[in-house]
């Protein structure tokens, strides 16, 4: 291991898993262990509806799951580790299994009604900027 390698790992918990053909990940960061756990649902889950599964803004999922940016953990890991089907713990620490016991499946419908309100919000927006835009051209 490089000299920065091993500074850049330094203090970070490694987590260790194993794919199909027994290659060994290494996973150090949050953003790591969020990315690999979204990629793991079927069909896998985009920033945009991990956002709205779990009720908070895409900007919060975009800043966690950004490598750059280091996020150390989010008050929220609880509902996206839910969300996802993995264990809050590892997600947060990266210590444990990240599924407990074996895979679980997302329930299809929890995520039906999280799609459905999040349409619902997104046709109130579109009738408000509609509204607006109709307010300002009748104003001229």
């Amino acid at each position: 291991m490089s000299p920065e390698t091993a500074k850049a790992s330094a203090g970070k918990t490694q987590t260790h898993l194993h794919r199909g053909n027994d290659k060994l990940d290494r996973m150090y960061t949050y953003a790591e262990r969020l990315r690999w756990a979204m990629q793991q649902t079927e069909p896998p889950t985009s920033r945009r509806a991990l956002a709205l599964r779990v009720g908070i803004e895409y900007q919060s999922i975009q800043y966690l799951a950004d490598p750059n940016r280091n996020a150390q953990g989010s008050r929220h890991t609880e509902a996206i580790a839910r969300a996802l089907g993995v264990s809050a713990q590892w997600l947060a620490t990266g210590k444990g299994k990240p599924h407990r016991g074996r895979k679980q499946p997302i329930d299809q419908r929890a995520a039906l009604h999280d799609c459905i309100r999040a349409t619902r919000e997104l046709l109130a927006r579109l009738e408000r900027i509609a509204q607006a835009l109709e307010d300002g051209q009748s104003g001229n």
